[in-house]
């Protein structure tokens, strides 16, 4: 039954072809049999049927502005949540930051070369997320086959992304302490992040494939300050996973794959929700509200208004009574489906 309502709900128009369907052959045996000749019996309908519409726009803005006070509300607990996430995220690429500018923990000569012979190459485009002007772009496509079969580059993955999520060249002052500034993402930034597995790559270089990688870094050039605050950022990312926690290879590897595992996820999911704009309930909705201003509001005022033929006024009438008739029935069955949704349970 649930599957059935729901098949109409996403497929309004077969849902309206069918239910008006249905009136509208009702309607036709009903006039077969009993016909309206009066003009008093076309003022009653003409005034039923402003009466049913005043009441049914009523009840139809009154649960819009439910809906729309609900969704608002669920934005605001979804975006205290997506705050909480990003200011884990903001500490994760304040490590990342560390590590960047910290230029004798690289190779040296990776280092030059990445941001010379091919600065122009990140580590989106290297792992196929391309922005739309280095589509079909030869020259990139030259270079990064180039990169990849230089064999005087280690370490060079993590580099550039640790880079991307740098995030390097454009003004970013909140990276430079350990404050909160609820500094939020949008949804494409970190679907590039989590396409690309940007910070995964700690735990893959550190961990998975330590020993092809243990000879491209140098930990030992990180300063003490710079050790302390990797240390900080990592109980403000988790106070009960990293408490007493000491700066080492493994730390860096742990945050990465918790950051890649969950942190991430989550946050591009609920970001995700918060931006989309009119549910498809409350599209619905309005596009009920404006079927029966039209046909229980503005035609019935066209009829009284208006000097027009009986026949053409109870052709007008019973085909506005048939529409909000339909109206009536799919706001029923919407309102059924959204119950059954509120009420499931994961």
């Amino acid at each position: 039954m649930i599957q059935q309502i729901q098949f109409f709900f996403e497929n309004p128009r077969k849902f309206y072809s069918i239910v008006f369907g249905i009136i509208f052959f009702t309607f036709l045996l009903v006039f077969k049999k009993w016909h309206v000749f009066s003009h008093e019996d076309v003022d009653r309908l003409v005034s039923n049927l402003l009466q049913f519409s005043s009441i049914f726009t009523a009840i139809l803005i009154t649960y819009i502005f439910s809906k729309v006070f609900q969704i608002r509300q669920e934005k605001l607990e979804r975006f205290k949540k997506i705050v909480i996430l990003s200011n884990k995220l903001t500490d994760l690429r304040r490590i990342a930051a560390i590590l960047v500018d910290c230029h004798s923990f690289w190779d040296a000569t990776m280092v030059l070369k990445m941001n010379t012979t091919y600065k122009e190459i990140d580590y989106f485009y290297l792992h196929g997320i391309t922005r739309p002007h280095q589509k079909n772009n030869s020259y990139l496509q030259s270079l990064r086959t180039k990169l990849l079969s230089d064999d005087d580059l280690g370490g060079y993955n993590l580099y550039i992304a640790m880079k991307n999520l740098y995030l390097k060249n454009k003004p970013q002052l909140y990276l430079l302490n350990e404050f909160d500034y609820d500094y939020t993402y949008t949804s494409n930034i970190l679907d590039r992040w989590q396409s690309s597995h940007c910070a995964n790559v700690l735990w893959y270089t550190l961990s998975h494939k330590w020993s092809v990688y243990s000879g491209c870094f140098n930990f030992n050039a990180l300063s003490q300050k710079d050790q302390k605050r990797i240390e900080d950022l990592s109980l403000k990312i988790d106070e009960n996973k990293y408490k007493g926690r000491t700066f080492d290879r493994k730390l860096l590897t742990e945050i990465s794959s918790d950051m890649e595992s969950f942190y991430i996820p989550e946050l591009l999911k609920l970001t995700l929700e918060n931006e989309e704009g009119l549910s498809k309930i409350l599209k619905n909705l309005l596009f009920l509200l404006l079927v029966s201003v039209v046909f229980g509001v503005l035609i019935p005022i066209i009829l009284t208004s208006l000097v027009i033929s009986l026949h053409l006024t109870i052709i007008m009438a019973s085909f506005s009574a048939i529409v909000l008739i339909t109206n009536l029935i799919y706001f029923i069955s919407t309102i059924y489906y959204s119950l059954t949704v509120e009420i499931k349970v994961p």
